[in-house]
């Protein structure tokens, strides 16, 4: 029975580590539209309606200026290209029906009723909010996808981390230092914290962010992190 059930509790402890991984993405589009719906009557009330599309294009040309000429054939290209022709095949019914359901309640002529006028404007109100999820969605994917396309990117410093880090260990090793289990807990530990944290600065930040900066900044401390936990690693290989 004891067997038994340590072989399901490692796997029901991945399972809610998948579960709040998936939480915690849904969590940042929700707080992403939360935001954008707060914006769109203060921060940017006059601005185009088209700007999360804009904003888009601009961090694509920010990241096709840093690849270089090779952008258009590059696999990140064309993955974000199916990812995006994907989103638009199933969002287009969406959309479509709540445009031509906002201009059936524009061309609607005004009641004498109080009541009828102000459900229509609720009903124009809601509608012109899902639309704005919807551009949401579109952006938040956009950088989702290149978030985790640009964890690939970050394989140099991981490496370079790796190995300085088993080299600080061998010196540790043959100087006789001791190890220090406190150090390699909090440095193993602030990896998925530190992924969380900068894929939450990037989905939820409402201007245009260049993907450069904040990959570099990630990579720096999953290199640093990754560097104190291996030289602090409480075994010898």
């Amino acid at each position: 029975m004891q067997d038994s059930n340590r072989k399901v509790n490692p796997f029901l402890s991945a399972l809610g580590n998948v579960l709040r991984t998936i939480s915690f993405v849904i969590g940042t589009f929700i707080l992403a539209t939360i935001l954008e719906w707060c914006g769109m009557h203060s921060w940017w009330k006059n601005a185009s309606e088209t700007h999360l599309s804009e904003r888009t294009q601009l961090e694509i040309q920010q990241i096709e200026s840093s690849v270089g000429t090779s952008f258009d054939g590059h696999w990140f290209r064309r993955a974000s290209a199916y990812f995006s022709t994907l989103s638009d095949r199933l969002l287009a019914p969406i959309e479509q029906h709540l445009e031509a359901q906002q201009q059936q309640l524009i061309a609607t002529p005004r009641s004498t009723s109080a009541v009828v006028n102000a459900t229509s404007q609720v009903r124009q109100s809601i509608n012109r909010h899902l639309m704005v999820a919807i551009e949401v969605f579109r952006a938040w994917l956009f950088r989702l996808l290149t978030f985790m396309f640009g964890v690939v990117s970050m394989s140099p410093l991981l490496l370079v981390g790796f190995v300085d880090g088993l080299v600080r260990r061998e010196i540790r090793r043959w100087g006789g230092g001791r190890e220090c289990a406190w150090i390699y807990t909090v440095a193993s530990k602030s990896l998925f914290p530190t992924l969380g944290l900068f894929l939450a600065i990037y989905a939820l930040w409402p201007w245009s962010f260049s993907f450069v900066w904040i990959n570099s900044l990630m990579g720096i401390c999953w290199g640093g992190a990754l560097t104190l936990a291996i030289a602090k690693f409480k075994k010898y290989l």
